[in-house]
């Protein structure tokens, strides 16, 4: 099986599993070229929802939280990663990456 097939599966079960989400295709720019990208929308009726926080509580929780794969600084690193390796500047994914302690 295809590593990206692989990959999107695994994200499908961890994140879809409660409702928590819409999945949508967007038409995404990145440096490089426009793609259209699968994008997973926080749904306000769920009860998974959570409201708006200030940043440096969501790096607060960010910092100790973790799921059944990984911890979710772990997650952000990742993400951090792969938004460098795709040259997307990402603000508030930056900003909440050094609240959280990690460096690109």
């Amino acid at each position: 099986m295809h590593a990206a097939v692989q990959q999107m599966r695994i994200l499908w079960r961890r994140e879809m599993i409660f409702g928590g989400y819409q999945a949508r295709i967007l038409r995404i720019s990145t440096p490089r070229d426009e793609l259209d990208a699968l994008v997973l929308v926080s749904e306000p009726c769920s009860p998974c929802h959570a409201p708006a926080m200030p940043l440096r509580n969501v790096a607060a929780v960010i910092a100790q939280a973790c799921g059944n794969r990984d911890t979710d600084h772990d997650y952000l690193r990742q993400a951090v990663e792969q938004l460098d390796r795709l040259e997307v500047n990402d603000a508030y994914v930056r900003r909440l990456a050094g609240l959280v302690g990690i460096g690109s």
